[in-house]
This record gives structure tokens, C-alpha cells and sequence, in this order.
């Protein structure tokens, strides 16, 4: 299978998360049902998250920037898939 990275870069003053869902419904339990994830930034800090698909078939997935801020945040994402 193929390997998803992503990295989200926020602004200075600024905090992200990183989760990949496997579909819309994995959205709604608690805890979510994420296939991968990443929180480990902190203000200004990237977090960059990986996820390999072991299987050898396309799969569709869903990709969250979450924030503890009720307010938009800005940030830059890269992603790559090898």
C-alpha cells in the first residue's frame, strides 16, 4: 500500500491537530475512530502525521486540521504520497 504524510504548519501564535478519518461516521463516536493523528506541535510547531495503507487498494479517506480555537486559524499543509 501507499504512505500518506502530512505536515500542518500554524501561524506563530497559532495551535493545530492532524486526524485522518476513515469516513464521515468515524466523526461522531467517543472516542473518534481515527486512523492516524498527530498533536504534538505546539504553538507555531508542525505536526506531521503518517498513515500506510496495508492494503492493496485504493481507499478513500478524510483529512481533519482541527484547533483548539473557536476562531479560524492559518496554516500551510503539505502532503505527500509515496
Amino acid at each position: 500500500g501507499k504512505t500518506l504524510t502530512v505536515t500542518a504548519t500554524p501561524a506563530a501564535m497559532e495551535d493545530v491537530a492532524v486526524y485522518l478519518l476513515p469516513n464521515l461516521a468515524a466523526c461522531i463516536p467517543v472516542p473518534t475512530m481515527c486512523l492516524a493523528g498527530a498533536d504534538s506541535g505546539g504553538y507555531g510547531q508542525p505536526d506531521t502525521m503518517t498513515y500506510t495503507n496495508s492494503g492493496t487498494s485504493p481507499i478513500t479517506v478524510l483529512l481533519v486540521i482541527d484547533s483548539y480555537y473557536l476562531a479560524p486559524v492559518s496554516y500551510s499543509l503539505v502532503t505527500a504520497i509515496n
